[in-house]
């Protein structure tokens, strides 16, 4: 049984002519009467009542044809899915300036060389921006950073957002393998503020960054600022200084093996070093399940 079988059969029924449902759908009478011939002996019932007149469907017929014209507007379904995960794959994907810089770009490139049809563009906005524009546009979606005491899921929603995804993550001390902090299997704040310190400087208009919360416990001796994100790297891989990153992030991106560093657990009971990575996409989107997929691979 073939689908083009069932098609012949549903325009008979419209047309009530071999004739004209031939013409219809370009084939010759004479081929269209063989198909809906071998779609009866494959059945074993008769569909047609054939006459001078026309023909016209057999009881069996009309129960016949009600269930091709579902299959037929299933089939229409798939390839209409089809066609947007051919020609609807584009996405819009938002995040801060300072996120950008580590915007899981490997997971990105390894899903568009499986996906060559997928169309994502990158863009960078201050966090308020997002927030405020996210909502309009259902082909978008943004990767954020908060300080996990605040995140709220239903904050979100009241916006008109949904999260899609979210991670835990924590600030690690970064420290060069030369030092001897490196060794140690935690530190603890107040060891932390007798080193020299480097800064990240991220532009977030409303998360606080490391350097930010070890104010609240003293009195850092920052050495350098800087929002190379490089530089930051070499600075504390050289020595010169120690700093603070993101553990699951940094260590995903292979920055320990790629600088000669070592991180370091903070031992302390303060949640203001607990953050969460989080994926936003508006409520009413419209996102293909290719799009949905990337997402969820992006965190």
């Amino acid at each position: 049984m073939q689908l083009e079988q069932l098609q012949y059969l549903v325009e008979v029924s419209r047309t009530k002519s071999l004739n004209q449902a031939a013409q219809r759908i370009y084939v010759s009478p004479q081929s269209l009467g063989s198909a809906i011939r071998k779609l009866e002996q494959e059945c074993q019932v008769s569909l047609l009542r054939r006459s001078s007149t026309g023909v016209t469907l057999s009881p069996d017929g009309e129960a016949f044809v009600r269930v091709a014209e579902e299959i037929i507007a299933r089939m229409e379904e798939l390839r209409n899915w089809g066609r947007q995960q051919r020609d609807e794959c584009r996405l819009n994907f938002y995040t801060t300036y300072s996120l950008n810089q580590e915007i899981f770009s490997r997971r990105a490139t390894d899903f568009c060389r499986e996906h060559p049809n997928f169309q994502i563009t990158f863009s960078s906005k201050p966090r308020s921006e997002i927030l405020k524009s996210l909502p309009a546009d259902s082909k978008s979606c943004a990767l954020l950073l908060e300080q996990a005491g605040v995140f709220s899921e239903d904050a979100y929603g009241e916006m008109g957002l949904k999260v899609v995804k979210s991670r835990p993550d924590r600030l690690v001390v970064c420290v060069s393998r030369t030092m001897p902090l490196s060794r140690q299997k935690s530190t603890s704040v107040r060891e932390v503020l007798k080193y020299p310190f480097v800064s990240f400087e991220y532009q977030d208009d409303d998360v606080p960054c490391g350097i930010d919360i070890l104010k609240r416990c003293g009195e850092p001796n920052v050495v350098l600022s800087t929002s190379n994100m490089h530089l930051f790297w070499q600075t504390i891989a050289g020595g010169a200084a120690i700093g603070f990153a993101m553990e699951e992030k940094t260590t995903a991106n292979k920055i320990p093996e790629q600088y000669g560093i070592n991180l370091v657990p903070l031992r302390t009971r303060r949640a203001d070093f607990d953050y969460v990575f989080f994926l936003l996409k508006p409520e009413k989107s419209s996102l293909s399940p290719a799009e949905n997929e990337f997402l969820l691979r992006m965190l």
